[in-house]
Parts: structure tokens; sequence; C-alpha cells
């Protein structure tokens, strides 16, 4: 028996918002993850831009990138160094770097950006970026809130912690462990992750036939639900699997992947049943990881 690939929908047919919606959660229902064609709102030629800049700025000195490292914050804002990460339950840290950003003047952490003089106009591209993920996610959440019973799921959206992710993994250089991975196996946290294809392979999802590869054409946007959706699916009859998923090394050479982690307020009620809130659900996630390193979102 083959293992079960990773579909691909076009979204740019036309088609009224609840079809959309019906065919991405036929294609998330499968594996948990959907490639995506013809998004609406998604601005591939954007995407190419910030690729751009996240090579210039990982290229900056260590030492002026450092200054955007804050351990207190976990790495949910700001710089994080090679190797200081790692995942639950895994023995080394990741092989990768990457910077977090979220809303400006709207975040319970302030975003920590590089002197403009340093990257001339990256501040301005990666906020224009961000705003362009936050339309995506609005209109693919709206899309499946119709389809599982919850019409309201996109306006939960309104003052959550989503979270933008630009990770660089460094051409692999022979200085890593024999055992060492890009990214360990977990699931996300989010609602949805949103995954423009990043510039190498690597990227797999387990299945229950073994480890599949996602691919992508370049102007594709991956999608994937994350624990916050697949409970507030079930707790409406519908089944959205978070999927595991890892980075491996691949061709070894350098790599830039950039989520957008989509994710409600935290008062939102995942589950009425048993009242569980987002809030609620991301301290108990963030309680499972104390210890570990992991800062909770990956890919």
């Amino acid at each position: 028996m083959t293992r079960r690939q990773v579909s691909v929908v076009d979204l740019g047919d036309g088609s009224a918002t609840r079809m959309l919606g019906e065919r991405l959660h036929r294609a998330l229902t499968e594996t948990g993850f959907v490639r995506l064609r013809r998004a609406p709102r998604y601005n591939y030629g954007l995407i190419r831009a910030c690729y751009d800049a996240a090579r210039a700025f990982f290229d900056l000195p260590e030492s002026e990138l450092h200054k955007l490292y804050v351990p207190g914050l976990k790495g949910e804002r700001g710089y994080m160094p090679r190797r200081f990460e790692t995942a639950q339950g895994a023995s080394r840290p990741d092989e990768k770097r990457y910077f977090s950003i979220g809303r400006e003047g709207a975040s319970v952490n302030a975003n920590l950006w590089p002197a403009e003089h340093k990257l001339p106009g990256f501040r301005e591209l990666i906020m224009q970026s961000f705003a362009m993920f936050d339309q995506v996610m609005y209109e693919l959440t709206e899309c499946l809130g119709m389809v599982i019973g919850v019409p309201r799921l996109a306006d939960g959206l309104a003052g959550g912690e989503s979270l933008w992710r630009i990770i660089n993994y460094d051409a692999l250089d022979g200085s890593e462990a024999p055992d060492a991975v890009r990214s360990c196996e977990h699931r996300d946290a989010s609602l949805l992750t949103l995954l423009p294809t990043a510039t190498d392979s690597g990227l797999q999802i387990q299945t229950n036939k073994g480890w599949v590869d996602v691919g992508g054409e370049p102007d594709e946007l991956i999608v994937n639900a994350g624990d916050a959706l697949a409970i507030v699916a079930r707790a409406h009859g519908h089944h959205l699997p978070s999927t595991v998923h890892r980075v491996v090394n691949g061709t070894g050479a350098r790599r830039i992947s950039a989520p957008f982690f989509g994710h409600v307020h935290r008062e939102f009620v995942l589950d009425f049943a048993s009242g569980l809130t987002e809030g609620e659900f991301l301290d108990r996630r963030l309680e499972e990881i104390i210890g570990s390193g992991v800062a909770g979102e990956k890919t």
C-alpha cells in the first residue's frame, strides 16, 4: 500500500466561500496538511522578498543578532541562536536559528528589530508580510468555521497572539552531532499554521505508514491544522488531525522557512463541554514543555 500524500487544492477558481471551506476541510481530514494553490490574499512575490531579506538578516554578525536575543521571551519575540532550542523529549537541540514577531502595539511582548541602518526597509517589509498572513489566516479560518459549525471562528483571531517565525537552517558544516536533525518531530499548538514553501526540501509528516515528504511548488502555501483546531473540530464532531511533523537534513543546503502560527484570543472557548479556553490550553501546553527549552511553535 502506498503512503498517503499531501493533497494539492487550488482555491483560485472563484468558488463560493463555503465550497472553498469544504475542499480545505476534506484535504485536512486526510493528513492534517494541505498544499494550496492561489490561496486567497496570499502574495508569493512578497514572500520572495522576505526570503531575500531573511538571508540578509541572518548574515548579520552574530554579535548584532544577539542584541535581539532575550532568554525570558522563550523565542516568542526576537532572535533565537542555533542549538539553543530543544524539542520536548529530544536529546539534541535543533539545527536552526530564527526570528519571531507578533502584531505591533497589540502584543504581550513588544517586537524586537535590528537597527534600520543595518537592514533598511526590513521592519516595514516584515510587518507588511505579517499583515498579509493575518488576512490569509482570517479567510481560511472563515471558510473552515462554516463547515465545522463554528461560524465565528475567524472572529476569534482578533486579539489572538498569532506569531510569525522566520527560520534559517544553516548549511550543514560537519560540526553537527551524527544524530542531529534540523527540527525534531512535533505538533503545532496553533489553530492553523501557514507555511510558504521553503527554499529547500526537508519537511515531512508522520503517517501510519511512515514519514512522508510534504514537497510543494515555490508559489504554493502549505497549511496544517494545529492542536487548537483539532480540539475545536472534535468538539463539533469533526476530525482535523494535528499531525506530527519534522524537518530532516535533506540536501544539507541552507534552508529558509517562514511559518505563521494563527491563534484565537485567550478567552475563546475551544471546547464548550469542558469549558477549555485558548488561554488555559496554551498555559497547559507551556507547563508540559517547561524545562525542555522549546518555544512551542517550530516547523
